[in-house]
């Protein structure tokens, strides 16, 4: 559905994400599927681009549409785009909301430090929780629209911390000699999320594009840092964005994106190895994917 006209959905659409089509998310989703592109060939690295994507990817954009349509006015028809959204979030009790971004928040809490204490919850989830109440609630359009912009904050401090973990996790597979291809993948599906909300930066974004490209063999083991030193320009709630476990002493001291970061992709170009592999895997996510669809 092309929702042009809506803030976030015109950003994705002028960003890289959507230069040749409004079907980012779809188009994403194909390619794994199909799995004959570059990168695109391993089974468990296509099941998770396309879990990340419809799960995630999809969601997203899903519920800050309802959040955007919601904070247009007061009437009751504005107070349903709030449940929606919340419902989008908050997923289905029939699987213990397994499949939301309820869930994804509470497993990077774990990973971040920042689960609450009484109710184990994570503190992006209790600061989106609070603030749909109290937009659902509101009398007037900014404040509706004040609300909206609590969860847009928390939606990029979960991804962020989504990116990060990731990338720490595929730095330490390389410099392991561990695999690394569905980490790789994960990390990228994650990116793609909410890419042109936390990297406006056309160089910036040029680079976490590049690293996380399936297509392309990552090359030595600063990528947390560097993505890192991107996220760290928004500003986001320290206390919200805690620390990933066992990165306290990792010292990011000067590790940046490179001034030109299209010509530093060109240097280290090396094409990715990732073969036919988890079909299993693959068939299983698929199988979810469509069952996401259908409901």
């Amino acid at each position: 559905m092309d929702r042009s006209g809506e803030p976030v959905w015109d950003l994705y659409k002028s960003s890289f994400l959507g230069t040749t089509s409004g079907t980012w998310v779809s188009d994403l989703v194909k390619i794994a599927t199909t799995g004959t592109a570059a990168g695109f060939t391993n089974g468990a690295a296509r099941a998770e681009v396309i879990q990340k994507s419809i799960m995630d990817g999809a969601a997203v954009q899903l519920i800050l549409s309802d959040l955007h349509n919601g904070h247009q006015g007061t009437t009751a028809a504005h107070r349903v785009f709030w449940d929606r959204g919340a419902a989008k979030y908050l997923g289905s009790v029939v699987n213990g909301r397994s499949s939301s971004l309820y869930s994804r928040a509470n497993a990077r809490g774990r990973n971040f430090g920042t689960l609450d204490a009484s109710s184990n919850e994570a503190k992006v989830n209790h600061a989106v929780i609070a603030a749909l109440t109290a937009g659902s609630k509101a009398t007037t359009v900014a404040a509706r629209r004040a609300e909206e912009q609590k969860i847009h904050t928390q939606i990029k401090v979960l991804y962020s911390q989504a990116i990060l973990r990731y990338a720490w996790i595929i730095d330490r597979n390389i410099s392991a000699g561990e695999e690394y291809i569905e980490h790789h993948a994960e990390g990228f599906a994650f990116w793609r999320v909410i890419a042109p909300l936390v990297a406006p930066d056309a160089n910036d974004a040029t680079y976490i594009e590049g690293i996380y490209n399936p297509a392309r063999t990552p090359i030595g083991s600063d990528h947390y840092c560097i993505i890192k030193s991107v996220l760290d320009k928004q500003l986001l709630p320290a206390a919200d964005m805690g620390t990933l476990e066992d990165s306290e002493d990792e010292d990011c001291t000067g590790k940046t994106v490179p001034a030109d970061a299209a010509a530093y992709l060109r240097s280290t170009a090396a094409v990715s190895g990732a073969g036919l592999a988890s079909t299993w895997a693959f068939v299983s996510v698929v199988s979810f994917a469509l069952t996401m669809i259908m409901m």
